[in-house]
C-alpha cells in the first residue's frame, strides 16, 4: 500500500495538460507583446534614430577624351549615381543641386605645392544636371553624360556635386546642406 499512495503523491506533483497549456498559452502572449515591442523599437531606431531615412548616394566618375577640333578637345563625362538603402531618394530643384564644374589647373605653381582644385583655377565650364526634381529609386544605378569641349594641352579639374537641403533651413544654400562628390584630374591630351 504504501507504494500505491507514493505513486499518487508523484502524479499529484504534475500539471495536468490543460493547465500546462494554460501556462504555455499566457507565456506566448508575452512573448508576442515583447516581439511587437522589440520591432517597434528597431523600426525607430533604424528610421529615426540612426538617420537611416538620410540620402546615402555613390557617385563614380569616368572620363575619356575624345578627338573634336584642331587646338580642343571633348571630354565626356559619364557620372554614376548609386542609391544603395531601401528608400527613395528624392532631391527637389529648389531644396538642392547636382552640377558638374570644369576648371584649368594652374600650370605656374611650385614643385611640392598642394593645389586645391575646386577653387583654384579658372572655371572652363559648368552644367547644372538638376533642371527638374529627381528621383533615386532604392537599389538603382542612374547614369548621366555629358560633353565638354576644352583646350588642347591643358589639365583640367572635373567635380560633379549632389547636394540636398538637410532640413535645418526653410531656404536652400549650401551652408544647409548635405553633399556628395565625385571628381578626376584629366591631362587633356591628343587621344590619337
Amino acid at each position: 500500500m504504501k507504494f500505491k499512495s507514493s505513486a499518487l503523491t508523484a502524479r499529484k506533483k504534475f500539471p495536468s495538460a490543460t493547465s500546462i497549456q494554460q501556462y504555455l498559452d499566457i507565456v506566448l502572449k508575452i512573448a508576442s507583446i515583447f516581439a511587437i515591442i522589440v520591432t517597434g523599437y528597431w523600426a525607430y531606431y533604424r528610421f529615426d534614430l540612426s538617420g537611416n531615412d538620410d540620402w546615402v548616394i555613390n557617385m563614380k566618375m569616368h572620363t575619356e577624351i575624345l578627338p573634336y577640333g584642331e587646338k580642343s578637345r571633348l571630354l565626356v563625362v559619364r557620372l554614376e549615381a548609386n542609391n544603395p538603402t531601401q528608400t527613395n531618394v528624392n532631391i527637389e530643384k529648389g531644396k538642392g543641386g547636382f552640377k558638374i564644374t570644369v576648371r584649368k589647373i594652374p600650370a605656374a605653381r611650385k614643385v611640392g605645392e598642394v593645389l586645391d582644385e575646386a577653387t583654384s583655377g579658372e572655371v572652363i565650364a559648368e552644367r547644372n544636371l538638376l533642371v527638374a526634381d529627381i528621383e533615386l529609386l532604392p537599389n538603382a544605378i542612374f547614369g548621366y553624360t555629358e560633353g565638354f569641349i576644352v583646350p588642347l594641352g591643358q589639365e583640367v579639374y572635373v567635380e560633379a556635386v549632389m547636394e540636398r537641403s538637410n532640413g535645418n533651413s526653410k531656404k536652400y544654400d549650401s551652408g544647409n546642406s548635405d553633399f556628395v562628390t565625385a571628381n578626376d584630374i584629366v591631362n587633356v591630351v591628343d587621344p590619337r
